[in-house]
């Protein structure tokens, strides 16, 4: 293992050849290195398959002392600690559902000098325990991934992220350079993640977002599946298709393979040991689909995925390109389709107003809470208290949905706090079918009462896979007490009749400052209509890029992210559309001669021997050379080339 005593690598070069075997940089990688190692602040905004990771890995280990990565996302810190180990770089996460005993012998090794990288989640920075920890750190480099989460104006924005800009104040002492990095962020949301992070005079710098061996498609449909298989027997390699439920990459999953393609599904709700094993399998397949939601992908090294489509339409482009940029990382050509329909445009609309509650709904929520541990008006509470948002909203008679997004608005105006585990419920999963689950009720009837509570609250999707349940709206459902539910669900799990995973930790709730009046709330109005507004424009911005036919995708993308001037690609459905209309092009030459290669032929050959993006093409030169009498068509259909 790298430690902090071994002696430095002079060259940023040498580092990336012994550590990563790269013979070279990629695009601005190396730039973006030397101004870190100039000592300066760093923004990088590189698309996805751009190489981030090495732009803050590589001078971490030319620097002194450790390189602090702040990561929203556990599965994609778990998966840079792994790599960074595999290359025997020494490097630790701390991360929710960590024991005390963990994150403290971690912590130790991060002062003791013992670790070159320590990632943290952005919550972690607001607990007693780390900032105690940052008096002892020596830090070299501050790296903060997924940095457009710090802005309110970025499709992600995670109010924990406003903590980082402390990070100096309680390091005084010690003078490292700041690296924030992202693949998505407009020239609006990069000016936002400078001022947020104290950014001292940056040098930033700005990749292209245009991806040349990207062709990107789409197609309204109404029968998506039928199109998703149709699609993915012409595109030969590995596929992912992302949906947005756990239910149906579980139902995507099996349509596909009943039909003869090797897929698999993956969410978020699988235990960690199935979701390794469903990924390092997918890894090593050449042709496998994996249908997932967007868990999956981050962090993923595998650079050869040939098909990225999405079955719904994303809540932007941000979320659409940087899902979509994970097709042909290895730079040979890769397609991504949407699929879309008229009702994915109304669900959008929908989550939107309900991701929004109206001020009435935040106010009643505030006083509930304050009602519910008692807290009198104007003490300034110091408590965290465990929350269960099911109890809590029972008690009140509150719809579950809308409380828990009135209570991550008045987060975003720091008006509360909630921990990550608030985010992380208990998972289950039936381990029998239907037929053996009522055997074992029958032969345990002390049970069947639970079995049947725990059936209303899951829902038959259990059956498939893990879903998300609170202990208490079993208890309520069962309306015995809660200790009856735990032993039940501890007996089930037992006996193999389900999996149980408990929730890892409590979810905690604070109050950050004084009990106000409910009525009286310091709430941001101009902020929370402009983040709204912020959140429609780009719903439009995702809905125009998928019913707009006239302009090349990859400019309406590039144009999205204030680049200047952007060219048609040439491979986009629009591009080809267009280039089919005038029948010119080089494109269109190589098509002319693969068609006179294969006449005399019949339709449905002649089909089955393009792709769905070169049919349209074709047909227009059969249509054109059957109308100059170029090509002819004899009494069985068949089409020849005229002498």
């Amino acid at each position: 293992m790298i430690e902090k005593s071994e002696k430095i690598i002079s060259a940023p070069e040498t580092v990336l050849q012994r550590y990563w075997g790269y013979p070279a940089f990629r695009p601005l990688q190396e730039e973006i290195i030397l101004n870190v190692l100039a000592g300066k602040d760093t923004l990088a905004i590189l698309p996805t398959g751009g190489g981030k990771s090495v732009c803050f890995q590589v001078p971490a280990l030319l620097l002194p002392g450790i390189c602090l990565v702040i990561s929203p996302l556990i599965a994609l810190m778990k998966d840079q600690v792994f790599q960074l180990q595999k290359r025997g770089i020494s490097a630790a996460a701390i991360y929710s559902g960590m024991d005390n005993a963990s994150v403290t012998d971690t912590l130790n090794r991060a002062i003791d000098g013992h670790l070159r990288f320590l990632y943290v989640s952005p919550e972690r920075l607001k607990t007693i325990a780390f900032k105690n920890a940052l008096n002892y750190l020596k830090i070299g480099l501050l790296a903060i991934d997924e940095a457009h989460c710090i802005s309110k104006w970025g499709h992600d924005f995670r109010p924990a992220y406003l903590e980082i800009s402390e990070i100096r104040s309680y390091t005084p002492t010690q003078k490292y350079p700041v690296i924030a990095l992202t693949a998505t962020a407009t020239c609006e949301v990069r000016q936002d993640i400078i001022a947020r992070l104290s950014l001292r005079t940056p040098g930033v710098y700005v990749q292209s977002f245009a991806r040349e061996n990207l062709s990107y498609r789409v197609q309204c449909s109404g029968q998506k599946e039928l199109h998703l298989l149709e699609f993915l027997r012409k595109e030969t390699g590995s596929a992912i298709v992302y949906t947005r439920t756990r239910k149906r990459t579980v139902e995507i999953a099996a349509f596909l393979s009943k039909n003869g393609l090797a897929a698999d599904y993956y969410h978020a709700g699988l235990p960690l040991a199935e979701r390794n094993k469903k990924q390092d399998s997918w890894l090593e397949g050449a042709d496998s689909v994996m249908v997932a939601t967007n868990a999956f992908g981050m962090g993923i090294d595998k650079a050869d995925v040939r098909t990225v489509v999405h079955t719904d339409l994303c809540d932007n482009l941000e979320a659409y390109y940087q899902e979509s940029g994970r097709a042909g990382r290895d730079g040979k050509p890769c397609t991504a389709l949407l699929l879309y329909s008229q009702n994915d445009i109304l669900t959008l609309e929908k989550n939107l107003e309900m991701k929004y509650p109206d001020i009435s709904v935040l106010q009643r929520v505030y006083q509930c809470l304050s009602n519910y541990y008692q807290v009198p008006l104007g003490e300034q509470e110091q408590a965290s208290h465990d929350f269960d948002l099911y109890r809590f909203s029972s008690t009140f008679g509150l719809e579950m949905l809308q409380t828990h997004y009135a209570l991550k608005l008045l987060e975003s105006q720091n008006i509360i706090f909630l921990s990550e585990s608030y985010f992380q419920p208990s998972r289950l999963k039936f381990l029998y079918r239907a037929d053996p689950l009522m055997d074992f009720q029958k032969r345990n009837p002390q049970i069947s009462e639970a079995v049947k509570s725990i059936l209303r609250v899951s829902g038959g999707e259990a059956f498939h896979s893990f879903v998300e349940i609170r202990e208490n709206e079993i208890t309520s459902a069962l309306g015995g007490s809660y200790s009856k539910t735990l032993e039940a669900l501890n007996f089930l799990h037992k006996h193999r009749v389900i999996e149980y995973i408990p929730q890892k930790s409590t979810p905690q709730l604070s109050f950050l400052g004084f009990r106000y009046d409910a009525q009286r709330l310091p709430l941001n109005h101009r902020q929370i209509a402009e983040r709204k507004s912020s959140d429609r424009r780009s719903l439009k911005a995702m809905v125009m890029y998928a019913e707009q036919d006239h302009q090349c995708r990859m400019a309406v993308i590039q144009d999205y992210f204030d680049e200047e001037n952007p060219a048609p690609c040439g491979k986009c459905d629009v591009c080809r559309r267009n280039a089919a209309a005038s029948l010119s092009g080089p494109e269109v030459e190589s098509l002319k001669k693969q068609l006179n290669r294969l006449l005399p032929a019949g339709v449905e050959d002649l089909q089955a021997a393009f792709s769905a993006e070169e049919r349209e093409t074709v047909a227009a030169l059969i249509k054109k050379g059957l109308a100059s009498g170029q090509l002819g068509m004899d009494a069985f259909g068949l089409i020849f080339v005229s002498q």
